[in-house]
């Protein structure tokens, strides 16, 4: 089946059952957005890639909020502003969620690598893990002592 056929059935089964933009907007958020961006915590993102991700995302916000584009007496198109779409849909930017998922993993990395530098600096002794003594409130306490 087609993807537009597909996110047709999904806007079209919200919108029977009365979901407002904003429940819609968290629905997108949490199913779709996450398949759109699985990964992008490692990419190297490029004018192209936004660009083309940011469209998607204001064609979603509109198609939410409800917002589409009508056409003017004159022949020229009216298309509502993003920001407008983005804010009754309840939805930041697209970059804010790529760099807010990029945010998170260098916190990790981070993490990582302090307790690396306390298991190189301990020198553990070479053993399987179920043979390694656990002492995890001093583990913890030396984490939070190298974090100050």
């Amino acid at each position: 089946m087609p993807r537009r056929k597909k996110w047709g059935r999904v806007s079209r089964m919200l919108g029977l059952e009365g979901a407002d933009a904003k429940v819609s907007g968290m629905f997108y958020v949490d199913v779709v957005q996450q398949i759109l961006l699985y990964g992008s915590e490692t990419w190297t993102v490029s004018p192209r890639v936004l660009s083309a991700l940011e469209s998607l995302h204001h064609r979603v916000a509109r198609r939410l909020a409800g917002k589409m584009p009508r056409r003017l007496p004159d022949g020229s198109w009216e298309c509502p502003s993003l920001e407008k779409a983005l804010e009754e849909a309840g939805l930041f930017s697209i970059s804010e969620y790529v760099s807010r998922r990029q945010r998170t993993v260098a916190q990790h990395i981070a993490l990582l690598w302090l307790i690396y530098d306390v298991a190189v600096e301990e020198g553990r002794q070479q053993c399987l893990w179920w043979e390694q003594p656990t002492d995890f409130a001093g583990a913890l306490a030396e984490l939070e002592a190298a974090e100050d």
